[in-house]
């Protein structure tokens, strides 16, 4: 069930990281007709296929949708990113500072609701299709989104002294995506959007840091029983580690592929590139499902969905051995690896 999942997710990322919506910082902003015009020529090659057409858009996502696709995932979370990007683009010969204090501003403002401010009628659109709804968690715009006051997660003073048997806060980043994303989340529900076509996404490398992302990927488990209250941590969750830049810092932490060890050596060293992080992105696809993930997206399906699948047995056999020794009927879920593990079944 796991790989089925990979495999589901993988083709949205097939279609996106060939230049559909590439959200890297540095990547150019496409207009509205390049979108469409390319969304619909991939989207109908893929007609025997589920497929999900990753866009911030409404125009190309009704199009697409009306073309045959299943699936729309939005890196704004319904925000209207378009605008502030092309703010962005003209404001480039200007004083690219400048856009990171707007956008820096646009936040406090929104009381750390996330990105620029601005519904771009997204959630009304999806709603009206009623096809599932990729949210994701992100702040300002693809060429600000990784500045230092958008990376910067602040207590909100929910720390101090821990009760006894009381939980212990959750770091900053869990904390600040939590609430934006539920932000974004109760927004999605009072657009219209139902909640059983609503699929939640932290965000992994959108305006985090790379020990945040990881810190984050860590604590999905936190995220979703502190972070989303009621319903909401019901949702589905939708996690894209594959081949990001925080598992290239992660591996140069621990040696790399080259086995080279830490310290000031491995600091030196450059990451390795994104081709050479497949490895990587099991091990971290693999977290993501013993925290609670129910589905990931990934480049290289087949090495994923091989570690997946191991995964999700060795997880279901340790669930059923612990209901055999609590004398359950069923299978119990198990403290560590919650309602990932099985995928609901």
């Amino acid at each position: 069930m796991v790989s089925l999942f990979a495999l589901f997710f993988s083709l949205s990322l097939t279609l996106s990281k060939n230049a559909k919506n590439a959200l890297a910082p540095k990547t150019k902003t496409k207009t509205k007709k390049q979108k469409l015009n390319r969304a619909l020529r991939e989207d109908s090659e893929m007609v025997h296929v589920p497929v999900s057409i990753d866009t911030f858009y409404p125009e190309v996502a009704e199009a697409a949708v009306a073309a045959g696709a299943d699936i729309v995932n939005d890196v704004s979370g319904g925000l209207d990113l378009y605008a502030t990007a092309a703010a962005g683009e003209s404001g480039k010969s200007g004083n690219g500072a400048d856009a990171a204090a707007a956008d820096a501003a646009d936040v406090a403002d929104a009381g750390g609701g996330g990105a620029s401010p601005g519904e771009s009628g997204m959630l009304e659109t999806v709603a009206r299709l009623g096809v599932p709804y990729v949210l994701m968690h992100m702040r300002g715009r693809p060429a600000t989104m990784q500045s230092a006051a958008l990376t910067a997660y602040d207590d909100d003073g929910g720390g101090g002294v821990v009760a006894g048997g009381a939980p212990p806060p959750p770091l900053p980043v869990v904390a600040g995506v939590g609430r934006e994303l539920l932000a974004r989340a109760r927004a999605a529900l009072a657009a219209g959007v139902l909640p059983w076509n609503l699929i939640l996404d932290p965000g992994l490398g959108f305006a985090k840091k790379p020990a945040d992302s990881a810190a984050l990927l860590g604590d999905l488990d936190v995220l979703r029983a502190q972070g989303l209250p009621g319903v909401f941590g019901r949702l589905p969750m939708l996690v894209g580690p594959s081949r990001k830049g925080f598992l290239a810092e992660l591996m140069r932490e621990g040696g790399g592929a080259d086995g080279g060890g830490s310290g000031a050596g491995a600091a030196a060293r450059p990451p390795p590139p994104p081709e050479a992080r497949d490895d990587a992105t099991a091990a971290a696809c693999v977290a993501c499902v013993a925290r609670g993930a129910e589905m990931v997206r990934v480049h290289n399906v087949p090495v994923v969905g091989a570690a997946l699948r191991v995964a999700d047995a060795l997880l279901r056999r340790g669930r059923a051995q612990q209901a055999r020794q609590e004398g359950a009927g069923g299978l119990a879920p198990g403290p560590a690896v919650g309602r990932g593990a099985a995928l609901r079944g």
